[in-house]
This record gives C-alpha cells, sequence and structure tokens, in this order.
C-alpha cells in the first residue's frame, strides 16, 4: 500500500479509493461488494484495506482513530440539529 493512499485515505477515503482504483489496488472484497461498500461506508472500507494489506499497525490505528472521530462528529452534528429544531418550534 503506498503512502500517498494511506495519508488521502484519512481526509478523503472516497477520493482515495476511486483513485487506488485507477493505480490498480485490488481489495479483499468480492466484486459486488467493492462498489457497496464505497459509497456506503468508505472509512469502514479503507480500514478494512488497511488491515489486509498492514496488519493491526499504526495506520490501522490511524484510520480507525479517523473513522470514530468522524461518524461521532456527524452523530453530534445530527443530535445538535435536532435540538435546534426543537427548540424553534
Amino acid at each position: 500500500m503506498h503512502l500517498w493512499f494511506l495519508l488521502l485515505s484519512l481526509l478523503l477515503p472516497r477520493t482515495a479509493i476511486v483513485l487506488g482504483w485507477f493505480w490498480g489496488f485490488h481489495y479483499p472484497f468480492p466484486h459486488p461488494w467493492d462498489l457497496l461498500s464505497w459509497v456506503f461506508v468508505p472509512r469502514l472500507t479503507v480500514l478494512i484495506m488497511v488491515y489486509h494489506w498492514r496488519g493491526y499497525g499504526f495506520w490501522f490505528w490511524l484510520h480507525l482513530f479517523a473513522a470514530m472521530m468522524a461518524y461521532g462528529a456527524g452523530g453530534r452534528t445530527i443530535r445538535d440539529r435536532r435540538r435546534e429544531r426543537a427548540l424553534r418550534g
């Protein structure tokens, strides 16, 4: 796995997966699932790819932390929006 993929996938996982596909990376998924996983859970897809190629190393834990922060921040944003709507009306 290339360093550019590891770094880019921390910030832009879908873009990194598409560029990796053009670069010729082989994904550890059967064919119909690679597109679905890329669309619906890109951070989990990257996490599985990092584990598949690098194991439980530094990059795996860094990507796991980034995924937890991204999904945690998304949940907080939705909760705050709901709270604002409830207060407004």
